[in-house]
């Protein structure tokens, strides 16, 4: 049985939401509106070595709670690590010596964004501890002490207040309990019932599949050739992480169809059998078990249909966090929970004849979510798993600590957090609903808008760039799933990653960190992003939009006019484009321009270093008016440390570059008066190509006159 002190004892979650009501605001403490706990941290402590749970909780918190004073206004994202921590270097030691330590209690919640209000909350999940002020007076040089955040945890019947409700679901540890899986066939029963979800409609299996049996057949998996047979199936996005044992081979091609060696079955593929078995699905595409690995025509007709694999498949599995093969899905955190602080119980409600409560828990600050995930994990880290992952209209997704859901009508966890700050930001809706649009239940009522396909497409390509790959020459194959399926709504010709409806803008992009230097195993041009290993970014500015400079495009060559090979690679295209040029010499030279930023006309982002470089990709453009050239730009590292802006020749790296104006325009928007141009910077290929260039960097200009551009010379050119 719980014991409460007198504080606690008049405690509940009713009496704090109360206090919310009066003020709240998102992963912040309240400055008044508050509970007023106990008179001093001695006081609280007393409590807890009289035997009260929640004050015993508090302070076991504290004492595992590493703490460096007045070096961060929050504590230290680590795992609690038990009372065996000194209690000299723990936020204990420091909320003891705190002149003011009164301790305060709110309710708070996770799913909400930074100063989100009351009307944002659909749960209320942790209880937050205040020791001492809220705030310092402003000429303190201190931080006011942190709150403590902690969970709440209820039962799977939520208890309510005010249509809000009470805690988060407790998840088993293990994520292959009989209640992980009750889970998620009840998410895939209620998917299936969604007016916005898909079609009941059974798909056409993939060529080849792994049937696992009947949920009752004992008989080993085995290879099925499917002849055009449907059924429901899943399909596993999974990290390979090296070589896999046992894989498909034109030697094993027909001892597979009669079973798989089991024994020898990589630990993820079993684990992803047994979650078919759960939710009762016969059919498991895996692509090392239904690809032939050692035959060139087989992978390239089954990967041109892996698009169609993922988006027809009833259920995706993701196995996030398995950066191996041999590391498992259905992992067990029981071992997360050893030695942290004792739970402690809340009432819920005021009235004391109601006797819901909810579990009161050491919380983590990095504790996962599906947000981190997607930002942290295994499986986002590769870029086969993008297409995979969007092109999927149904995710079960496996972490460490629980499992997760993606439909068209929801994202959620099995600990029940709404969504929110706890989950992916970038859902690339109007991209998934032409995606999916042809399977959903119920058709789009509107046309897509090709401009938010397009931002969402970049955003995509963005995300993508950012991921790895084994082999360079996967490339485009990796990423022609997405493009694919949403070429019917842009319209037009793909080219490389580009489209011509917006060719112009899917030129403009650049390197997210220092460089992005060109690889030829890609098979891409050099004007296509698909060209570099690196992070990219996209411009923002005017997405299929006119300006009146923009480069027009005359024709292209070398891109294939096959519906499925066009999106593939693409090492001999060629553009020819039609624009306004104008010269740009490269030089190494430092100057002093920061006291001069009148002469700056705006930057230029190359792709790869130069020997003399250092590193440094992001110069100053200036004009010149050079000797031969006649009037040029010239890109010259600014600093601080030179002594002037003199231009010395003996210091060029190249001269003979272009910039090619791509777009330029004056009022942005409405709201302010403005003007931007931007560019691509092109290096005359060798072996005596007249007019022919590549793609060596990308130049934003910084509220250009446009009458400067109007002195630009016009011309033709070939990009390779």
């Amino acid at each position: 049985m719980s014991t409460h002190c007198r504080p606690c004892s008049g405690l509940s979650a009713e009496t704090l939401i109360g206090l919310a009501e009066q003020e709240f605001s998102g992963h912040e403490f309240p400055a008044s509106a508050h509970y007023q706990h106990h008179n001093s941290f001695h006081d609280l402590e007393q409590a807890a070595n009289g035997g009260c749970n929640l004050c015993s909780l508090i302070v076991d918190c504290f004492k595992g709670i590493p703490w460096i004073r007045g070096e961060s206004y929050q504590f230290s994202s680590c795992l609690w690590e038990t009372p065996g921590i000194e209690i000299e270097g723990s936020a204990y030691d420091a909320a003891k010596q705190l002149a003011l330590f009164d301790v305060k209690l709110s309710i708070g919640t996770d799913h909400v964004y930074l100063g989100d209000g009351l009307d944002k909350v659909r749960s209320f999940n942790t209880l937050l501890v205040q020791i001492g002020p809220t705030e310092l007076p402003e000429e303190s040089d201190d931080y006011a002490f942190p709150f403590l955040t902690l969970s709440l945890n209820g039962r799977d019947c939520f208890a309510e207040i005010g249509g809000i409700k009470i805690g988060r679901r407790k998840i088993h540890p293990d994520l292959g309990s009989p209640n992980q899986f009750k889970i998620a066939r009840r998410w895939l029963q209620e998917c299936r019932t969604h007016e916005a979800c898909l079609m009941n409609k059974v798909p056409e299996l993939p060529t080849r599949v792994v049937d696992i049996g009947l949920p009752d057949d004992k008989s080993v998996p085995r290879v099925f050739i499917s002849q055009g047979a449907k059924a429901d199936y899943i399909a596993l996005s999974h990290c390979w992480g090296g070589r896999i044992a046992s894989v498909l081979t034109s030697k094993a091609y027909h001892d597979y169809q009669k079973a798989l060696p089991f024994s020898e079955i990589s630990v993820n593929f079993k684990d992803t059998f047994r979650i078919a078995r759960e939710l009762g699905i016969q059919y498991v595409w895996i692509d090392s078990l239904c690809i032939i690995q050692d035959s060139k025509e087989d992978w390239e007709i089954e990967s041109s249909r892996m698009g169609a694999v993922y988006r027809n498949a009833t259920l995706t599995v993701s196995a996030l966090v398995s950066a191996k093969s041999t590391v498992g899905i259905l992992k067990t955190n029981e071992s997360r929970f050893l030695g942290a602080p004792k739970s402690a119980k809340l009432r819920v409600y005021e009235n004391s004849s109601k006797d819901e409560e909810v579990e009161v828990e050491w919380k983590s600050r990095d504790e996962e979510n599906l947000r981190r995930l997607m930002n942290e994990c295994a499986l986002t880290s590769r870029g086969w798993t993008l297409q995979e992952y969007i092109l999927s209209p149904r995710n079960l997704l496996y972490g460490d600590r629980q499992i997760y859901w993606r439909c068209p009508s929801m994202m959620i966890s099995a600990d029940a957090t709404p969504e929110g700050n706890q989950f992916p930001d970038h859902k690339f809706q109007k991209a998934s609903q032409v995606i999916y649009s042809d399977i959903l239940a119920v058709a789009p009522e509107t046309e897509s808008d090709i401009k938010a396909v397009l931002e969402d497409y970049y955003e995509l390509a963005e995300t993508y760039s950012a991921r790895q790959l084994t082999y360079g020459s996967d490339k485009h194959a990796a990423f022609s799933g997405i493009a694919q399926m949403i070429h019917p709504s842009i319209g037009g010709q793909y080219l490389a990653g580009l489209w011509t409806v917006d060719f112009k803008h899917g030129l403009l992009w650049y390197a997210e960190m220092a460089s992005c230097r060109h690889v030829e195993s890609h098979g891409a041009p050099s004007w296509s992003w698909m060209v570099t290993d690196a992070s990219v970014l996209f411009s923002r500015i005017g997405i299929l939009e006119s300006t009146p400079f923009d480069v027009k495009i005359l024709q292209y060559n070398g891109i294939s006019q096959d519906a499925v090979k066009q999106f593939g690679q693409t090492e001999s295209a060629s553009v020819v484009v039609a624009g306004l040029t104008m010269p740009l010499i490269r030089s190494k030279q430092h100057v002093r321009a920061r006291d001069r930023d009148d002469l700056v006309l705006g930057s230029v982002y190359y792709d790869e270093p130069s020997s003399a470089d250092d590193g440094d990709m992001r110069n100053s453009i200036f004009t010149v008016d050079d000797q031969v050239l006649g009037q040029a730009l010239i890109s010259l590292h600014t600093d601080p440390g030179a002594h002037d802006i003199d231009i010395i020749s003996n210091l060029f790296l190249e001269d003979n570059l272009l910039v090619l104006l791509v777009q330029a325009d004056e009022n942005v928007d409405n709201e302010m008066e403005s003007s931007f141009g931007e560019g691509i910077v092109l290096r005359p290929v060798k072996h005596g190509l007249e007019d022919v260039y590549e793609r060596m960097g990308y130049v934003t200009f910084w509220m250009p006159s446009m009458d400067y551009f109007r002195g630009w010379g016009s011309r033709s050119l070939k990009m390779i």
